[in-house]
């Protein structure tokens, strides 16, 4: 899966977990990133990211053309509500990672998936401060 190394404001004692759980996600590997950052919130509780990782992952394949079932949209917007409620302890970068993943999720019940990810794409090409 290779290396990777993603800073954080996540307990220090956390990010080799995150890391993996970041690896797993890039590697299309996505029930094992659920489990791995699902480990990073068992040990530190307020890491908003490892609840960002959830929703990504939840959304899976980023290139999948078909639209995503009501339950898995759900599941992921649990997910990406709940690291926006964290996101105050976060840093400004994060939060931009985790309004970006909001948006992938924001009103699924009445707007289209393109329309969402036209968002996402929006919030993820908006400059944020280095790590």
């Amino acid at each position: 899966m290779g290396t990777v190394h993603f800073s954080t404001s996540c307990s220090p004692a956390v990010a080799p977990t995150f890391n993996r759980g970041v690896a797993l996600l890039h590697s299309f590997e996505f029930g094992g990133a659920i489990t791995t950052f699902n480990d990073v919130l068992a040990r530190d509780s307020t890491c908003a990211m490892a609840l960002w990782g959830v929703a990504l992952s939840r959304w899976t394949n980023p290139v999948l053309a078909g639209a995503r079932s009501a339950a898995q949209l759900r599941s992921g917007k649990e997910a990406a509500d709940g690291a926006v409620r964290l996101g105050v302890r976060a840093t400004e970068r994060e939060r931009g990672y985790i309004t970006a993943v909001s948006r992938l999720y924001e009103n699924y019940e009445t707007t289209n998936q393109a329309a969402r990810i036209a968002a996402y794409e929006r919030a993820m090409a908006r400059p944020s401060p280095a790590p």
